[in-house]
């Protein structure tokens, strides 16, 4: 069974936006695994690694779309993406420092900060603004 799974209230209502978000749940239940079956650090840092690289390409992809329609708070969420990523790198040179409580932060952090608030308030303010841009 799923640590979190993807569901219609974290929909966007824009497919590729919801296939990359749907990666992120696949991702975060990888590290969860990962942390719970005390894989070694290696195989945590790969998955982290994996994380970092997938939220870069979907950050760019996301904030392209604001940009072509002139999202009004564009500035804003890239701001938000940054410290994302910013509080990513800080949880990858605590992994590298072999801190111990990594595993357990690093699940709080992405529930909380990413899939919750990041998902469900940032990009659902986006997600309407665009549909109606688009259409």
């Amino acid at each position: 069974m799923a640590f979190v799974e993807w569901d219609n209230r974290y929909s966007v209502n824009n497919s590729a936006m919801d296939e990359h978000h749907r990666r992120l749940f696949d991702i975060v239940n990888a590290v969860h695994e990962a942390v719970w079956a005390k894989h070694d650090r290696t195989k945590l840092g790969d998955i982290v690694q994996t994380l970092r690289q997938h939220s870069e390409a979907h950050f760019s992809a996301e904030e392209e779309a604001m940009r072509r329609h002139d999202y009004p708070g564009h500035d804003d969420h890239c701001r938000e993406h940054r410290l994302l990523l910013e509080g990513l790198a800080g949880l990858e040179r605590r992994l590298k420092a072999e801190d111990r409580a990594v595993g357990l932060d690093m699940l709080h952090f992405l529930l909380r900060d990413w899939l919750v608030i990041h998902i469900l308030t940032h990009d659902k303010q986006y997600a309407p603004y665009l549909r109606s841009a688009a259409g």
